[in-house]
């Protein structure tokens, strides 16, 4: 992945996050995506939900599944899967591939829906400030506390992430940091 492509999906994920009512320093902990709002371009419903209102049936073993039609991308995700972290990443990596404009699933495509929801649920500039703050890396077990991720997901974007103390956010990181820790200035 180029690092052009990376930067375009950390500025996706940044500016969805930004578009959201969130505040306060545990605020991305409770991030439900099967309620985030994206302008009516995307929907996202559950898999059961879904076959009730079409009467139809879906023939997938996925966790989850984009539908594109000529509007609306609606995101399918598989309401079985009681862990939600898991069922947020399945979401969030369903908005990777819809919002970065793939049109088909290359080994490329998902790296790149990965990343975006890596970003998305555990964003770069959140981490760096906690390592900061704290003076030393946040733990993967720490991460949990702070993001709405699966345990092997933060173990996962801690290893993609070894400690910089002298990282730089980007504008939206700042914004986004300004959100989550000084809400009331």
């Amino acid at each position: 992945m180029t690092e052009a492509r990376r930067k375009l999906i950390k500025e996706k994920a940044l500016s969805l996050l930004l578009s959201q009512r969130i505040s306060g320093e545990y605020a991305l902990s409770f991030l439900d995506l099967r309620k985030i709002t994206t302008g009516g371009e995307i929907m996202i419903d559950s898999f059961s939900d879904y076959e009730k209102r079409t009467s139809s049936s879906l023939p997938t073993d996925a966790e989850g599944i984009t539908l594109k039609l000529p509007s609306v991308s609606i995101i399918l995700y598989d309401d079985g899967v009681s862990n939600d972290g898991r069922r947020n990443w399945t979401i969030a990596h369903e908005l990777g591939h819809v919002l970065l404009g793939h049109s088909d699933l290359t080994r490329s495509n998902e790296r790149e829906a990965d990343a975006f929801a890596a970003e998305l649920l555990m964003p770069e500039a959140v981490i760096r400030y906690l390592d900061r703050r704290d003076g030393e890396p946040i733990t993967p077990d720490m991460m949990t506390n702070y993001f709405s991720a699966s345990l092997t997901a933060c173990k996962r974007r801690r290893l993609n992430l070894p400690y910089e103390p002298n990282y730089q956010p980007s504008e939206d990181g700042l914004e986004l940091l300004k959100r989550l820790f000084a809400p009331n200035e």
